[in-house]
């Protein structure tokens, strides 16, 4: 018990959990003026309707309040059941959005440079992960990359992660999970939990922790090193593991 307080209150250190404080991390680049990228450990829900709910609040008071910067907001997720998912919420929380259906070249940046930035863009990963980018593009606008699920090899995450890097413009990454989620299954156990029920995740709904970070980034990495081939694409987290799991 003395470990697992020690472990809880250095998370508390760390971690940002009410939706005030999301809202103040993802609105505040004054100490990011020097920095083109910045990577925040992942923040956690128990459901994916919770983590759903909690985004599209954050989504909402960002574009409703008018001392804030305009960003661009990327929305990407790996799987297609998780990209529906959040179409589907955007549309119940009548929040405009725009759909990347290729991956973004020169003459992208061109077009969003002349209708203006500021937009919330919902993606696929790959599409991102794909992006050729020449050198020339300019953005004038800061990005915020919201990631809503991780890939079960961790390549294609590290893939989004120097997309973010190469991405013309102050740019700041998040990934947003369910503890629910299929990939996330071999890396969540009793004590996790434990830690995260400490931190509040049932009371506010959304919690963050790099420890609890590090921890999937390692399961995963371990697993993928047990495959001897990449995995085929699916629709869903679950189709994968049925469809791969065994590689």
């Amino acid at each position: 018990m003395g470990r697992l307080f020690l472990l809880v209150f250095f998370n508390r250190i760390w971690f940002r959990s009410t939706i005030d404080n999301m809202f103040d991390f993802l609105k505040d680049l004054s100490f990011l003026r020097t920095l083109s990228f910045q990577r925040y450990p992942d923040c956690f829900a128990l459901t994916r309707e919770t983590l759903l709910r909690n985004l599209m609040d954050v989504l909402k008071r960002m574009r409703q309040d008018s001392d804030l910067p305009r960003k661009t907001i990327f929305i990407a997720a790996h799987f297609p059941d998780a990209f529906f998912q959040l179409q589907t919420e955007l549309d119940l929380n009548g929040i405009d959005y725009q759909i990347i259906t290729r991956p973004l070249d020169a003459q992208w940046f061109i077009d969003v440079g002349r209708a203006g930035t500021g937009c919330v863009y919902l993606a696929l990963a790959e599409f991102l992960t794909e992006t050729t980018f020449c050198g020339a593009e300019r953005f004038s606008s800061p990005l915020q990359l919201i990631v809503v699920d991780r890939h079960p090899e961790p390549f294609r995450d590290q893939a989004l992660q120097q997309f973010g890097r190469s991405f013309p413009a102050v740019t700041r990454m998040g990934y947003f999970l369910a503890l629910e989620d299929r990939v996330l299954a071999s890396a969540v156990n009793e004590t996790t939990l434990t830690v995260l029920k400490q931190m509040g995740i049932e009371d506010q709904g959304l919690v963050s922790s790099r420890i609890i970070s590090k921890r999937i980034s390692k399961v995963l990495a371990r697993e993928q090193e047990s495959r001897a081939n990449a995995g085929q694409p699916t629709d869903s987290a679950e189709q994968w593991y049925e469809s791969n799991g065994d590689l």
